[in-house]
């Protein structure tokens, strides 16, 4: 994502970074975190490269994404800071931040919270007593918080307690300490596995109270170490009756909704470390807990669960359940780099089985972005995007913006700019570019839409729909050249396409090359403000405009004010997806905007004429449908009885999703829950081949399910 910072600063100003950080750091309490989180993000553009004001204004920005919960941005910021030149005595403060995050985002001990636990003990003895204090409170909530806390995979629980590391002890009492390994390196390899460890469990506690008592000599109480083998201890001797006693409690947690998910879990995993190897109650146990691990957006878990308890002999009629949470954990840990094959049930031509995917770059949102290299004017999502940017388009962008007064230009200005300088690249130079437009022209064929897109990339684009005639009387269109002719002096005097030494537009005028370049600046804007999608993201149930997308081959779809296809983001891609079954020769259509169900013919009209220059005539138009037309059930339809009975049937198949459910709960969960997708396809999919269009149920679930496709991309 590219986020353009409205300041008048062009150069990297190390004292200007330091202000930000301490203006953001005296507002921290007293405005919204947003605003805090946006005069970090200036401190990072003002910091100069690799230097310690960038640094620490990582460090900074990290809090303040920390506070807004906003964990794993606030983890990208860290990661930045410590690279670079943080100071040490503060390291400690960045270290239990980076633990307090991990554990807001997954509340399990893993290996990497136990990393920067330690790094937070090492550190900590560098700290001056003031932020020592304060790392120590930290680590005092965190343990309060952790304490109900145990690790899923083993059922040991870890204290946010200082480790032997933190504590000064003599090399010889370190020598004496040292002495555990054997014993613990004999736990750890019989550990990994719950049933490999019951084989060795005497030898175990054996080892345990061998280390507890090295341990206990010589170290102060409490301390991590210390804590987790006793810990281990709890856990000795397997008894199905007891994993079934633990089995039965959790689902009346459950049952009961009286206990967060964690603590469910943790009964689970006790009941899985006291279950008899390859015993049913172990597959239980697997089972039971992949479905929490499920339900909370633990896929990788759920998937690990899932193949144990397969593997244990999961009951033969259950095993279904635990192949659609496969499934299920499959396509949501991976859903935005395979299609989904629940959209093939929608369409009945086999050439239209697969929906159709259109690459497009699109604009990502993030809180922890990091700066242009050069300039103060854009920030970027991570290092990859800036990376990409500048190889495609920002190495010459990036003089350019630095010469727009920001509040002047508009986004198409923008976009034009960047498309203009992605062909010239792809040319290999603007000479090579007058040529491939040369050649567009001469291949031009409305009619033929294999030739618009023979050059595959940029004649896609150059032949997108750019005639703005219409809008002539308007005071936008008529100041679109002027703003080309400015675009075009910044390009000659801030680049070497022109070989241009001078600002006066009049040395350009005899310029074939110059001429070529201002005319094309002209055509990208008018493209990019006929052919834009928004890019919509639905927060808290509500849908915000994210961004503009210039969608090159889905721009080639037409209108319909009742769309059959749904056109939305999903990370770097723009997916079209059918949301009612598409028969043989039947054109796709999208929606430019308006539908019947929520404007009227006239307001619809209007809005299309006015922008894009046509008086629509689709189906709901010529038949005058609105949201005020009175449209029947199909239950009212005269059908056939076999065909009525089939779509009875498919209503009865999923009854149990509805029975208890209130009307807002129903509408929620076919709007926003991804598990209901297959669901409304399956209804669909019957409507579409047993009922007449249009019935008031299928307009609905039609609906339904193109929201869904948004709130979920």
């Amino acid at each position: 994502m590219l986020l353009l910072i409205n300041e008048s600063l062009k150069t990297k100003d190390a004292k200007m970074s330091e202000e930000k950080v301490n203006e953001a750091d005296q507002n921290f309490i007293t405005v919204a975190i947003s605003l805090v989180i946006e005069i970090y993000t200036q401190a990072i553009a003002y910091a100069p490269n690799d230097s310690r004001q960038l640094a620490i204004a990582y460090g900074s920005r990290s809090a303040a994404l920390s506070y807004a919960k906003l964990y794993q941005d606030s983890l990208n910021d860290i990661e930045r800071a410590l690279i670079l030149d943080f100071p040490n005595n503060l390291r400690a403060r960045l270290y239990v931040r980076k633990v307090k995050n991990l554990l807001a985002l997954d509340p399990r001990i893993r290996q990497d919270v136990k990393d920067a636990l330690a790094q937070t003990n090492y550190w900590l003895t560098q700290m001056d007593y003031t932020n020592k204090k304060i790392v120590q409170s930290i680590l005092n909530k965190l343990n309060q918080r952790n304490s109900s806390h145990i690790s899923h995979k083993n059922g040991i629980q870890v204290f946010f307690a200082p480790t032997t590391h933190a504590q000064s002890l003599p090399v010889e009492i370190e020598n004496k300490l040292m002495t555990s390994s054997r014993y613990l390196s004999f736990i750890r390899s019989k550990w990994d596995n719950t049933d490999k460890t019951s084989q060795y469990i005497n030898e175990i506690i054996y080892c345990l109270s061998q280390i507890l008592n090295i341990y206990g000599e010589h170290v102060e109480y409490p301390c991590i170490e210390i804590e987790a083998y006793k810990n281990i201890v709890k856990y000795t001797t397997k008894s199905n009756e007891e994993a079934n006693k633990l089995l039965a409690e959790a689902k009346e947690q459950l049952n009961k909704k009286i206990s967060p998910w964690y603590s469910v879990i943790e009964i689970y995993t006790k009941a899985m470390v006291y279950a008899e190897p390859n015993s049913s109650e172990l597959a239980k146990a697997y089972a039971n807990r992949s479905a929490i691990f499920c339900n909370e957006g633990l896929y990788e878990d759920c998937l690990l669960d899932v193949d144990k308890a397969l593997t244990l002999g999961y009951p033969d009629e259950l095993k279904a359940k635990l192949y659609f949470r496969r499934v299920k954990a499959l396509w949501e840990s991976n859903k935005y780099r395979r299609s989904y094959s629940g959209s093939k049930s929608l369409c009945v031509d086999p050439r239209w089985r697969l929906y159709i995917l259109i690459l497009l770059e699109l604009f990502a949102k993030t809180y922890s972005s990091i700066p242009c290299k050069k300039c103060t004017k854009v920030i970027f999502c991570n290092e990859a995007c800036r990376e990409a940017a500048w190889n495609k388009f920002h190495d010459i962008e990036c003089e350019i913006l630095a010469s727009l007064p920001k509040d002047k230009f508009a986004w198409f200005d923008i976009m034009s700019v960047q498309l203009t300088i992605k062909a010239i690249k792809e040319a290999g130079s603007l000479g090579s570019l007058k040529k491939l437009v040369d050649e567009i022209k001469s291949n031009s064929d409305k009619n033929n839409f294999e030739k618009k897109i023979k050059h595959k990339s940029y004649s896609t684009i150059y032949n997108l729909y750019s005639d703005l005639k219409f809008s002539q009387k308007s005071n936008l269109y008529k100041d679109y050249p002027v703003r080309s002719a400015y675009l075009l002096s910044v390009f000659a005097s801030k680049t070497q396409l022109l070989n241009n030494t001078s600002d006066d537009l009049r040395d350009l005028v005899n310029n074939e090359l110059a001429i070529f370049l201002g005319g094309l600046i002209l055509r990208h804007m008018n493209i990019s403000s006929l052919n834009t999608f928004e890019g919509m993201i639905v927060k808290d149930k509500i849908k915000y405009k994210r961004s503009k997308l210039l969608g090159s081959i889905a721009s080639y779809f037409n209108h319909s004010c009742d769309d059959n296809v749904s056109c939305n983001q999903y990370a770097d891609k723009l997916v079209i997806r059918a949301i009612r079954n598409i028969k043989k020769d039947e054109q796709l259509f999208i929606t430019y905007g308006p539908l019947f169900q929520t404007d009227t013919i006239k307001e619809r009209r209007e809005k299309l004429e006015l922008q894009y220059n046509f008086l629509c005539n689709c189906i709901p138009c010529s038949k005058n449908w609105g949201p005020d037309s009175v449209i029947s059930s199909w239950m009212d339809q005269a059908l056939l009885i076999d065909r009525k009975y089939r779509v009875i049937a498919v209503y009865q198949k999923y009854s149990h999703f509805f029975k208890v459910a209130t009307e807002k709960e129903i509408n929620d969960k076919m709007n926003f829950d991804t598990a209901y997708i297959a669901v409304l396809l399956d209804i669909i999919n019957e409507l579409c081949e047993n009922v007449s269009y249009p019935c008031i149920e299928l307009i609905s679930f039609k609906a339904a399910l193109s929201y869904n496709y948004v709130a979920t991309g």
